[in-house]
């Protein structure tokens, strides 16, 4: 049976690193005060932890990876995978991220954040 729930609090650097290259770009469910379906877009680090660094559409957003984390691809079918990507694609489309996405230095720079790994922009099928 698959992992299908990551918390990774004990886990450490290269895992870390290694779970974003599994999932990058991806949409996962991120359970922070309610599930959210975003993209998973990089991992960063403050003075305090880890940090999955998603994007909903319309803004960047950081969670503590001790927050459950649960990836759509593979765990759920292909068709209904794709058809999620399919609709966010109106708000994840190159021109609309590249635009909402330019701020992520700004983002990553404002919280503190330094980035383990690169930021991905690519939304991924199934």
């Amino acid at each position: 049976m698959k992992e299908s729930i990551y918390n990774i609090s004990n886990r450490n650097r290269a895992e870390t690193v290694d779970l974003f290259n599994k999932h990058k770009g991806q949409f996962v469910i991120i359970n922070s005060c309610g599930c959210r379906v975003e993209r998973f877009i990089a991992i960063g680090v403050d003075k305090y932890d880890y940090l999955y660094i998603t994007f909903d559409g319309v803004q960047l957003h950081s969670y503590t990876i001790l927050e459950h984390f649960v990836p759509l691809k593979g765990f759920i079918g292909n068709n209904d995978y794709n058809n999620i990507v399919r609709g966010f694609i109106p708000n994840h489309s190159e021109s609309f991220c590249g635009e909402a996405l330019k701020s992520v230095d700004n983002y990553i720079n404002a919280q503190g954040i330094t980035l383990l790994s690169e930021v991905c922009l690519e939304l991924s099928e199934a």
